[in-house]
């Protein structure tokens, strides 16, 4: 049998390529007087995804026990990329269109940028983290009681999944977080209770509940926050007196983030 014509496939490894090195200069959290925090200190991990022509061409997970954490190379073809970079302390469970999944919220940071790379292009590229989540904060003035095992924080109006370029949450979901009380806590006054979350686009006020349970799962005591309001970059912190007859709350600034609302309750 002849053949008419003859095709030739070129793969990705025909290409001609640019070492480009990628270094995490720092963080910025939209507030000139932050002090600069260490990557080590605000992210455990750092995932890259590199997207070329609107397929994924490449990806790297970095974690904070890896040696150089905070730079690494990529071996880019030459054309223009789409990069995507986010530092966390949680696992990305899916990343698709630009938008991270995650299993649960931590502090987040993320970055976007579109390099194109030719005989002209820097190999050396720093990039600047910015901060994407909201934090709420539940500080119980009164000392924790001994049959205290449990906390949990239901948000209502938050995101598990960010846009890495705008910073905005996905679609709005009901977030719990249970966090476990150490035996050595009990008795200890100002304990702090926090929980992050992404804000979808609009969103600036959150319902939240918090339960405290005992050591069966058996709820202690019920408490509603209602029309939270919330913002990226901001910690809200409720505190006071949380395990009396007639629990009281108050709301406030944080030098480590842009801003801080706290209310006594």
């Amino acid at each position: 049998m002849g053949l008419a014509g003859c095709q030739t496939t070129t793969l990705e490894t025909d290409v001609e390529r640019k070492p480009v090195a990628i270094r995490f200069g720092g963080f910025d959290i939209e507030v000139t007087t932050h002090s600069r925090a260490t990557l080590a200190d605000a992210c455990t991990a750092l995932n890259y995804y590199r997207y070329t022509d609107g397929s994924q061409t490449g990806s790297k997970l970095i974690t904070a026990s890896d040696d150089g954490f905070g730079t690494f190379t990529d071996e880019m073809p030459w054309g223009t990329h789409h990069l995507y970079f986010i530092g966390h302390k949680s696992e990305v469970t899916d990343f698709a269109d630009g938008i991270a999944t995650f299993d649960r919220v931590s502090d987040t940071f993320t970055h976007h940028m579109t390099l194109t790379v030719d005989e002209n292009t820097d190999t050396e590229q720093t990039i600047t983290l910015v901060r994407r989540v909201a934090k709420f904060e539940l500080v119980a003035k009164d000392a924790l009681p001994e049959n205290l095992a449990s906390v949990e924080i239901q948000i209502t109006g938050g995101a598990m999944s960010v846009d890495v370029e705008s910073g905005f949450g996905g679609e709005e979901v009901v977030q719990n977080k249970v966090i476990t009380v150490p035996s050595s806590n009990i008795g200890k006054r100002n304990c702090i209770f926090s929980s992050y979350l992404f804000l979808p686009e609009g969103v600036t006020e959150v319902d939240i509940t918090v339960f405290t349970k005992d050591a069966d799962g058996e709820e202690l005591m019920e408490y509603l926050f209602e029309d939270v309001e919330v913002k990226r970059n901001t910690i809200t912190r409720y505190s006071g007196l949380m395990f009396g007859k007639k629990p009281s709350f108050e709301l406030s600034v944080d030098d480590e983030w842009d801003e801080v609302n706290e209310w006594e309750f």
